[in-house]
């Protein structure tokens, strides 16, 4: 069609492959919204298709905000395709945090951290609880059935009608890392301040909210940790610091438990502030704002983790599991099976397939169909890949660039 972005299906041969004009796209998104993050592309046509690179690109049909997760998967987060249906001229560069060749040492896979003690890796099909557990390594990816490994059995970059996986969606949490840090603002905005008796400094950040919020301040000074019911401020009195040059700190931290391996601190932002006091006096006792504990966390409980509780797991509840749910179970839910729901799948319906519908296929449509798909066949997705779903954060911006067949 002859369209302004010139979007068209059946790019490579491939006939739900919509690729676009995306020097255009960019060019109309920068101009119209200065310093914009990302562009979509909405082509308005009601055919399934899609495709993720330096855009991403999905149609107005209507699974599209699913196709969109999976396409923006490969955009911002550089999410490969999970699933095998082959790609011509596909030659496979090991970049993706979702997919791996073959290993020789399978302590060495990306994602070992997600992988728990006894689960089998390489991981037979037969492994499989559910969709997404367990974490390890299932044969056939990015367009090869042998050869390339996957994360989980069947997640969204697999497939349109799956959840995405936790592998994928800390790939994600990472990527808006990568653009915003945890601090926005801070004050004062000089990091040297001074003061003498009688002086109380006021110091304060402004951290990311994402949704949930999981992230949290702590405050130091010299070192040494102080309590940190202050939140985002914190008032000093001048006569707490030692005479001449002190230092105070702010970090903020998430939390969240979709991240378990940061290697370069995107998570982590500290501000210091060199705070000299100018008289001569000695520090008086401020044990008022000290944390008095001995963990080894940045929070101010009695424990051994950064949560914020007081039991020595890794969320921020008072159970005693591993999950922030409030119950005594390990799932993430509210309830105390293995699942949000009154079967024992993790599927969020009320049979036992796997899926998230309520028929007796293994997928999430309509039709009890094995696809994820509603139309009672069996097409798989076969949009691109190497060109993701994301988080909300403060200061991201999208632009919509619509293109009309």
């Amino acid at each position: 069609k002859n369209t302004f972005f010139d979007c068209g299906y059946d790019c490579y041969n491939i006939d739900r492959l919509i690729c676009c004009d995306d020097a255009t796209a960019l060019q109309v998104a920068g101009n119209l919204v200065p310093g914009f993050d990302n562009a979509i592309i909405i082509v308005n046509d009601s055919e399934y298709g899609g495709s993720g690179g330096t855009t991403s690109v999905i149609s107005r049909e209507v699974n599209s905000m699913k196709v969109l997760a999976h396409e923006f998967g490969h955009t911002f987060g550089d999410l490969a395709d999970e699933y095998e249906d082959p790609y011509p001229g596909w030659v496979f560069d090991d970049v993706y945090p979702n997919v791996s060749p073959k290993l020789t040492n399978w302590d060495l896979l990306k994602w070992a951290q997600w992988v728990e003690s006894g689960t089998p890796v390489p991981t037979p099909d037969s492994a499989k609880t559910t969709d997404l557990a367990p974490v390890g390594a299932f044969e056939g990816a990015c367009y090869q059935a042998t050869g390339l490994y996957r994360p989980v059995f069947n997640c969204l970059m697999r497939n349109v009608g799956a959840h995405m996986c936790s592998v994928c969606s800390e790939a994600l949490v990472l990527a808006f890392y990568k653009s915003v840090e945890p601090i926005d603002e801070y004050s004062p905005t000089s990091l040297s301040v001074s003061g003498a008796v009688g002086d109380t400094l006021d110091f304060s950040v402004t951290a990311v909210s994402p949704a949930p919020d999981t992230v949290a301040v702590a405050w130091f000074m010299n070192g040494t940790k102080l309590v940190d019911s202050f939140g985002e401020a914190l008032s000093l009195p001048v006569e707490c610091l030692d005479p001449g040059a002190n230092e105070v700190q702010a970090t903020a931290y998430d939390t969240t438990d979709k991240v378990r391996l940061d290697p370069t601190n995107l998570m982590k932002k500290t501000v210091t502030w060199t705070v000299t006091r100018t008289d001569g006096g000695a520090a008086v006792d401020c044990a008022n704002i000290v944390d008095t504990d001995t963990d080894t966390g940045v929070d101010a409980d009695a424990d051994s983790d950064s949560d914020g509780d007081t039991d020595s797991d890794s969320d921020s509840d008072s159970d005693a599991d591993s999950d922030s749910d409030g119950d005594s179970d390990s799932d993430g839910d509210s309830d105390s099976d293995s699942d949000s729901d009154a079967d024992s799948d993790s599927d969020g319906d009320s049979d036992s397939d796997g899926d998230s519908d309520n028929d007796a296929g293994n997928d999430t449509g309509s039709a009890t169909e094995s696809d994820g798909g509603t139309d009672g066949g069996n097409r798989k997705d076969s949009s691109a890949c190497g060109c993701s779903t994301a988080l909300g954060a403060r200061d991201m911006s999208l632009f919509l660039l619509f293109s009309i067949l």
